[in-house]
């Protein structure tokens, strides 16, 4: 890709995010954008001293996101909240293990938690 300049540019790749180096104060600043569980865009925002820092911290929230951990809590129960996490977690374990979640979820977890 050409800017107006006609110097090549680098595109990132989609949910990738970005960082740049702040302009207010020393440091760098990392921008992820997603869609959240109620389709609204949301947006995650970190810092650090150094750019391999701001990304690391970004490439954690990038995985935090990606197992149903990150984001605003969303009015609801916790109840209702285990059962949105639990497809998000069996994406990312073995079949068995999300077994056990989905028994220790459903028998204790909700029981005695799920009103909240």
């Amino acid at each position: 890709m050409t800017n107006t300049t006609g110097r090549k540019t680098q595109r990132r790749s989609p949910k990738e995010g970005s960082t740049f180096r702040r302009k207010d104060r020393p440091g760098w600043r990392g921008e992820l954008a997603y869609v959240d569980a109620l389709g609204k865009r949301r947006r995650v925002v970190v810092s650090g001293a150094t750019e391999e820092e701001a990304r690391d911290k970004l490439n954690r929230e990038r995985e935090r996101l990606r197992i149903g951990l990150a984001g605003k809590a969303e009015a609801g129960t916790v109840g209702e909240w285990l059962f949105r996490w639990l497809p998000a977690y069996q994406a990312s374990v073995r079949p068995s293990t999300y077994l056990v979640a989905e028994q220790y979820v459903r028998a204790y977890l909700v029981p005695a938690l799920g009103r909240i």
